[in-house]
């Protein structure tokens, strides 16, 4: 795990080879597998109200409703399916650039270990 200061506005962290803190209470209906999500928030910016990070899923599939969010996948591959029909599956693998909009109900089928790096709306945790 990375021990960061999350106030610092200038640095570089290898996002592929960081050891992420399993997320134990991730709020996604899972369906098959362990659903064992792993996460590490690299920066929040107050003023912005925006968080960055890292988040990983193990192979399975889960359901979730989306928060606004942009993300780019740095290893595995997984499917997003858009259950309220607003848009075509999505296959996402290394190099997938995404946005995902609030409120959308989803259903990851994770194939391979999935890794992206995000941003979204800070909760204020």
């Amino acid at each position: 795990m990375v021990d960061l200061d999350l106030s610092r506005t200038n640095y570089a962290v290898d996002v592929a080879s960081m050891d992420l803190p399993v997320l134990a209470d991730h709020g996604m209906t899972v369906i098959e597998g362990s659903g064992e999500v792993r996460h590490q928030s690299l920066s929040v910016n107050r003023e912005l109200g925006i968080e960055r990070g890292v988040w990983e899923a193990a192979e399975g599939v889960v359901e979730d409703v989306e928060v606004d969010e942009l993300a780019v996948v740095i290893s595995g591959h997984a499917t997003i399916e858009f259950l309220d029909g607003s848009a075509p599956p999505a296959e996402l693998k290394p190099g997938t650039f995404c946005i995902l909009k609030a409120g959308v109900p989803t259903r990851w089928t994770v194939h391979e270990r999935l890794r992206k790096v995000y941003q979204t709306p800070w909760s204020g945790d």
